[in-house]
């Protein structure tokens, strides 16, 4: 179950204000004039550093001096004080709309109904752990599921640690300890010591209700005895770059962890009771955050021979743990209890009931960033002649999360942008449709954008040779240079990455 934001952190990625639309050269006073959707999430990404003054919220030299119209209402938009969701009204997605602002609106309201402290609030209500409860959250939802726990549990809350990638509100008598993502570090290390501590501690007599979110991995890292936490890091980055898929990531970080692979719930003397809102695509629990509370099908010898595989650095500490060290936990006690409370696909649920005659493209879209863009360029030249034939927009959404193999000195970009740019090449000259590449976190790679929106005319735009930025893993710049980047910051959600087509007659 998800339900609409009303905090902050929602309201900025929610669209907002209005604007004129996307600058083209061939952009004509009388296209300029047409009302259309605003794209407030589409910020200017080097306001955003910092380095230099926004741009003006009109984006064209033909109305630069007039006033910004006030907003447009449309079906799938939700304003923090507008209340409950005005009547769908179609009269609204016509051909005056421009695609990437209604593929940008769509996205942006989908991500602002995904709620992990309403989904966290429900579902722990709906379990009734008895009290005293200790509270471990970990992951980039960490925050906002401690804060639903917590306004479930009332007096019954003990006390808790909750590790998450940055500073954030926490209820008393919890304590925020921040980690690093994607990479741990020492922080993160400290964190995942809390957490460890935190449970060992609990009293028997007591409960321990773990939320865990996706990135979890990374933000609580202890490492295996006699493994240095440099080790674990060099050797989990090889597998990154290699464009391992998440569950084999998470593999070798478990059996390299004292935390991961079922290690955090069997440090408990009390009944450990998790709570798991998953960003995999099949929803394997054992996978999101490294199953910190979950029994581990893996094996040591499985992590080693996925290290070899890639050509990965091991040190002898770590070879020697992963030959000679104990296992992870294959089971855990009875009194144990494992709950999804979201689906990685849960952000396709919401774009569909945000938006206004949604079709699904699909869920869990994995492989290479290369098939899955090459999938998203179809669904868009289908939806392309799709809304010319019906006469109405087109809107389609999809989940997944794609990898990348790095090349050895990658620039800045992220699964998202480069799969957005690898779009933008394949419907280069396609008009009247735009697509949506996204992080639902906020955070796409080793960048401040959650991804971007492409159309017809990004590619042309996307620097002097946006097909070395691809070969180079350095797409960010490129779609810096076409003003496609949406920058949102931290949304507190993880639900993987949402893919939006959206076309216009």
């Amino acid at each position: 179950t998800t339900t609409s934001r009303t905090t902050p952190a929602a309201a900025a990625v929610r669209p907002g204000g209005s604007g004129c639309g996307r600058r083209r050269r061939r952009n004509s006073r009388a296209w300029c004039r047409r009302p259309r959707a605003s794209r407030s999430t589409r910020c200017n990404a080097r306001a955003a550093r910092g380095d230099a003054a926004p741009r003006p919220a009109l984006r064209c030299a033909h109305r630069r001096d007039a006033a910004p119209r006030p907003a447009l209402r449309c079906a799938h938009r939700r304003d923090a004080a507008a209340g409950p969701r005005a009547p769908r009204a179609a009269t609204w997605f016509d051909r005056r709309v421009d695609p990437a602002d209604l593929a940008c609106a769509l996205w942006s309201a989908a991500v602002a109904r995904l709620d992990p402290a309403a989904i966290a609030e429900d579902a722990v209500r709906a379990a009734d752990p008895p009290g005293p409860v200790v509270v471990v959250a970990a992951g980039k939802a960490a925050a906002g599921m401690a804060r639903g726990a917590a306004a479930a549990l009332g007096s019954r809350l003990a006390g808790g640690i909750v590790a998450a990638p940055e500073a954030d509100a926490v209820p008393a008598p919890l304590r925020l300890r921040v980690g690093s993502h994607p990479v741990a570090n020492a922080a993160s290390e400290r964190a995942g010591r809390a957490l460890l501590d935190c449970v060992a501690a609990a009293d028997p007599g007591s409960h321990v209700v773990a939320l865990i979110s996706g990135g979890a991995s990374a933000l609580a890292a202890v490492p295996a005895p006699g493994v240095s936490l440099a080790d674990k890091v060099a050797a989990v980055s090889a597998v990154m770059a290699a464009g391992e898929p998440i569950a084999a990531i998470n593999c070798v970080r478990k059996h390299l962890s004292a935390i991961k692979g079922g290690r955090l719930a069997a440090a408990s003397r009390a009944p450990v009771w998790s709570f798991i809102a998953s960003d995999v695509a099949d929803d394997d629990l054992s996978v999101v955050g490294g199953g910190p509370t979950v029994a581990d099908p893996t094996s040591n010898r499985d992590a080693l021979a996925i290290l070899d595989r890639v050509g990965a650095p091991v040190s002898p500490a770590v070879r020697r743990w992963l030959e000679c060290g104990p296992d992870t936990p294959k089971t855990l006690p009875a009194d144990h209890v494992v709950r999804l409370v979201c689906s990685a696909g849960a952000a396709v649920d919401a774009a569909v009931a945000a938006g206004d005659r949604v079709e699904v493209l699909g869920r869990g879209w994995t492989g290479d960033v290369a098939d899955v863009a090459r999938r998203l360029a179809a669904a868009a030249r289908a939806a392309a002649r799709d809304a010319v034939a019906r006469g109405r927009h087109v809107l389609r959404v999809a989940q997944g999360e794609p990898t990348v193999a790095l090349p050895p000195q990658p620039g800045r970009g992220g699964r998202a942008q480069q799969t957005a740019l690898l779009v933008a090449r394949a419907i280069a000259g396609v008009d009247r449709v735009a697509v949506v590449c996204a992080g639902t976190d906020g955070i796409d790679g080793n960048t401040t954008a959650a991804g971007a929106v492409v159309d017809g005319a990004t590619w042309a735009a996307a620097g002097p040779d946006p097909a070395a930025a691809l070969a180079r893993c350095d797409a960010y710049g490129a779609l810096d240079a076409a003003d496609a980047l949406i920058v949102t910051g931290r949304t507190g959600v993880n639900c993987a990455d949402l893919f939006v087509v959206a076309a216009v007659p």
